[in-house]
């Protein structure tokens, strides 16, 4: 699919009469209440109301496809302050906007797959709304995890508290998209017992972390891992000699889709 880029997303937005910013509102605002609409023949409706501020967007996005994003608050003929962000990569050229008139809706076009968090700050009272947008790239394929973490011949001493980097790398060809996946990180004990020869065994489950890899590249970087020691440990007796030095697994999930409210 042929991306939009800002340029090419302005243009769209010129065609259709949304100017790229404007920064007017009314000069008085004064809050409503939307319950004053509500005649006694009104049809009860169970849905609750959303909470003001509050953005309304698409339920769902395909990348190079403008999208819009009305804000809402109590106040009639309220403007906002609109800002986008590229959560886990931080490229604004990710993403092209224009804002309305009227100053209360802006168009996105989404460029690159990602998660994406959409604010608006209301002019009138300062409180401000989110609405977030994620779009993940799904034919990853097989992963192998890497680190330069140390080795249980490395010894105890000096151990804990040192910082390395893990990943995980596709073998064959580059990622063609921006890559997020989710994977479990878990601890390996390196056990040192006193007098006794030094062995490693499975320990517990520390949770789930995300990786990112940028379009063109084979890796998907993962947090930094972090040695510790064990908190058993007796520097005295040197009874539970051992560092927990955290790995991932190399099966992973893709995360969730979704557009909607934060």
């Amino acid at each position: 699919m042929k991306k939009l880029f800002y340029s090419a997303a302005l243009f769209a937005a010129t065609l259709i009469g949304f100017p790229a910013c404007s920064d007017s509102g009314p000069d008085t605002i004064q809050p409503t209440d939307p319950a004053a609409q509500i005649g006694k023949d009104d049809i009860f409706d169970p849905t609750p109301m959303p909470p003001y501020p509050h953005i309304n967007g698409p339920e769902s996005i395909e990348l190079g496809q403008l999208y819009s994003f009305k804000a809402n608050s109590l106040y009639f003929g309220d403007t906002f302050t609109f800002t986008v962000e590229d959560t886990y990569f931080h490229n604004p050229s990710s993403y092209a906007i224009s804002i309305s008139t009227s100053g209360d809706r802006i168009y996105v076009v989404f460029n690159e797959y990602g998660h994406y968090k959409i604010s608006a700050k209301s002019k009138a009272d300062g409180s401000v709304c989110s609405y977030e947008v994620a779009k993940y790239y799904k034919e990853v394929g097989p992963l192998r995890f890497a680190s330069n973490a140390p080795s249980l011949r490395d010894g105890f001493e000096g151990g804990g508290g040192k910082i390395f980097s893990r990943r995980l790398e596709r073998t064959g060809a580059n990622f063609p998209e921006r890559v997020v996946i989710n994977t479990m990180e878990y601890f390996t004990e390196y056990w040192y017992p006193f007098n006794g020869t030094p062995y490693m065994k499975q320990g517990a489950n520390i949770g789930t972390v995300t990786g990112v890899a940028a379009k063109g590249t084979n890796r998907i970087n993962l947090p930094n891992g972090r040695v510790r020691t064990h908190p058993d440990y007796d520097p005295v007796s040197l009874n539970n000699c051992a560092l927990l030095v955290p790995f991932c697994s190399q099966e992973y999930t893709i995360p969730e889709e979704r557009c909607g409210r934060l």
